[in-house]
């Protein structure tokens, strides 16, 4: 992450993007938001691919930081989203998490029609996931569990690595509902 900070990549915009996703992912969530902010400042704005991509990592990293007030505010504020991006499902995907019960699983619904709209089977069955986990948390066990079993039989196609979280989810539904043997 370190190398992006050569004045010559600062150039490219799209590299300096990539850094602001890579610090959300290794929990470098502070830098990753100023690194957003930066890019939001820019003029003129990032295309609208970019901006949802930012506004998803923003949101992220503020979750991750448990800044949960101010990850709402930004998603209310965040009027430059352009809603007919590739990636606004990711960015309502992530905006979902900042909110409980009903109002998450409205934001996650509207985020999986934006997936199937563009046929992202990956984000339609992240949502999957996402929503079981609300279901199960809500304790709506027998919802939760065909949302979750849904999300692992679609997630099984894009291998491994995006399994865990399902299972995971899924264990704690099996609890909820009374299935401790399973």
């Amino acid at each position: 992450i370190e190398g992006i900070d050569n004045p010559e990549w600062q150039q490219n915009r799209l590299l300096r993007v990539l850094k602001a996703v890579a610090l959300d992912r290794c929990r470098e969530n502070a830098s990753a938001i100023a690194e957003v902010d930066s890019l939001l400042g820019l003029t003129p704005l990032p295309s609208p691919e970019e901006l949802t991509v930012l506004g998803a990592v923003r949101v992220a990293s503020l979750l991750h930081l448990g800044c949960v007030n101010d990850a709402q505010s930004f998603i209310r504020s965040f009027s430059d989203v352009p809603k007919g991006s590739k990636n606004y499902g990711y960015f309502l995907r992530n905006a979902a998490a900042a909110f409980d019960g009903e109002q998450a699983l409205k934001i996650l619904e509207r985020a999986e029609e934006v997936f199937a709209e563009f046929d992202d089977q990956l984000g339609v069955s992240t949502c999957h996931a996402n929503a079981g986990a609300i279901l199960a948390n809500s304790g709506k066990a027998s919802d939760a569990l065909k949302r979750l079993d849904s999300a692992a039989t679609k997630l099984s196609d894009f291998g491994m690595a995006y399994l865990e979280e399902v299972v995971a989810n899924l264990g704690y539904a099996e609890f909820v509902a009374g299935h401790e043997e399973r």
